[in-house]
C-alpha cells in the first residue's frame, strides 16, 4: 500500500480477494493499466463486490473460465482495466469541483453492494458498514477519517465537508434508492466506513486490569448501548460473544454514538464455552445486591443474552441490581450500564 509509483500492469495470484487486491493497487496503476488476477473458479461473489466498490475506478474486461491442460484443475482469469478518469456525471453540488457518481438504478452494482450493509452477514463479509445521522457522520469524518470510504447523499443533498479526504468517493443516489439505505430515516448523508477487524479473545488469556465487558446481546441496539457505556465508564475492552449481534450493524453503531470505532473490541466464544474458573461478575435479577460485592482487579462483567439469561453454573454466584418491588428485571443493556457505573464509582474512590 505504501508503493505509489505508477505501473502499467499488475499480475496477482489468489493471495488476497479481488476487492482487497484492487484496494491495494488503485493508487499505483496507470490509467488504462491492467490488473490481471489468477483465481479459482468460485470467486463470483468477490467479483461482484469488487465491481460494486471499485466500479468507478476499474472496468472488468475479461472473466474467463478454463482448465489447466492435462489436469482436472479449474481456474479463472479475471482482468480489470484502470479507467482514465473517475466515472461521474457532474461536479459536487456544493461547488467544490469534486467529481460525484450518480446512481439511479437498483441494479447498479455499487447500490447492491451498499444494500448488503444493512444486515450483519453483509457487514461481516465485506468489513464495511453504513454510518448515518448528522452528528455521528460528522464525528467519524473528524475522528476516524481513515475508516471513511464513501460519502452517500441523496440527489440535491448536502455536500461533504471541505476537509473530507479526496480519497473518499462521493455517491449521489436517487431519493428512492437513498431511502432504502436510510433505514433510520435521518435524511442526512451517510458514510460507508471500513470496519476494524476484531481479534479473537480466548478464555486462556484471561482479562487485562480493570473491567472487560462480555457482550452476548442479540439486539444490535443493546449491543451498541453497552459499548457506549463501556467507553463512558472506562472498561478495558468489550468482548463480543458468539451469540451477540454484529457491533457494526447500523443500529449498533448509532446506539453506541460511534464508540464502536474507539473502544477495543474482541471476538469471543459462546457463553456455554466459558470455563467456570474465570473471574466473572455475572448479573442476574435473582443475584445478591451488587453494592455488597467486591470487584476483582481484573474481571469480566457478564449479563445474560436477552431472554436466555445466564448459563446455570453462573447463576449461583450472580449479583443483581436492586430494584423497586414488583419489577422483575431490567433491560440487559441498562443492567450492564448500572453495573459499570457502580464499578467505576468505586474505582474512582480508591
Amino acid at each position: 500500500p505504501a508503493y505509489t509509483d505508477a505501473v502499467p500492469g499488475i499480475i496477482s495470484r489468489a493471495v488476497l480477494s479481488i476487492p482487497e487486491t484492487l484496494d491495494i493497487v488503485k493508487s499505483c496503476i496507470k490509467p488504462a493499466g491492467l490488473v490481471i488476477l489468477m483465481k479459482g473458479p468460485g470467486c463470483t461473489e468477490e467479483l461482484a463486490e469488487a465491481q460494486g466498490r471499485f466500479g468507478s475506478n476499474f472496468k472488468l474486461i475479461e472473466d474467463r473460465h478454463y482448465s489447466i491442460p492435462g489436469t482436472t484443475h479449474r481456474r479463472r482469469l479475471v482482468v480489470f482495466r484502470r479507467k482514465t478518469s473517475i466515472s461521474s456525471t457532474s461536479a459536487d453540488p456544493g461547488g467544490t469541483g469534486r467529481p460525484i457518481r450518480k446512481i439511479e438504478s437498483s441494479e447498479n452494482p455499487t447500490f447492491k453492494f451498499l444494500k448488503k450493509l444493512l444486515d450483519s452477514k453483509g457487514i461481516k463479509k465485506t468489513r464495511r458498514t453504513l454510518v448515518s445521522g448528522e452528528k455521528l457522520t460528522r464525528e467519524i469524518i473528524e475522528k476516524h477519517p481513515e475508516c471513511c470510504e464513501s460519502w452517500i447523499t441523496p440527489a440535491g443533498g448536502m455536500s461533504p465537508p471541505d476537509h473530507l479526504s479526496p480519497k473518499v468517493e462521493i455517491l449521489e443516489l436517487s431519493p428512492r434508492l437513498f431511502r432504502v439505505l436510510d433505514t433510520l430515516g435521518t435524511g442526512f448523508p451517510m458514510v460507508c466506513a471500513v470496519v476494524p477487524a476484531l481479534s479473537q479473545w480466548s478464555p486462556e488469556e484471561g482479562f487485562p486490569e480493570g473491567c472487560s465487558v462480555l457482550a452476548p446481546f442479540q439486539d444490535p441496539e443493546n449491543m451498541g448501548a453497552v459499548i457506549r457505556s463501556a467507553a463512558a465508564f472506562g472498561a478495558s475492552q468489550v468482548i463480543v460473544m458468539a451469540e451477540g449481534a454484529n457491533p457494526f450493524h447500523p443500529k449498533a453503531v448509532r446506539a453506541s454514538a460511534g464508540a464502536v470505532f474507539s473502544v477495543p473490541l474482541r471476538s469471543g466464544p459462546r457463553l456455554a464455552d466459558l470455563p467456570s474458573d474465570l473471574p466473572l461478575v455475572a448479573l442476574s435479577a435473582e443475584g445478591k445486591d451488587i453494592r455488597s460485592v467486591g470487584f476483582p482487579d481484573s474481571f469480566g462483567l457478564l449479563v445474560g443474552a436477552e431472554g436466555l439469561g445466564l448459563p446455570g453454573y453462573l447463576r449461583k454466584n450472580a449479583v443483581g441490581i436492586p430494584m423497586a418491588r414488583g419489577m422483575e428485571s431490567l433491560n440487559a443493556a441498562v443492567a450492564a450500564s448500572l453495573a459499570l457505573y457502580e464499578w467505576a464509582g468505586r474505582k474512582g474512590r480508591e
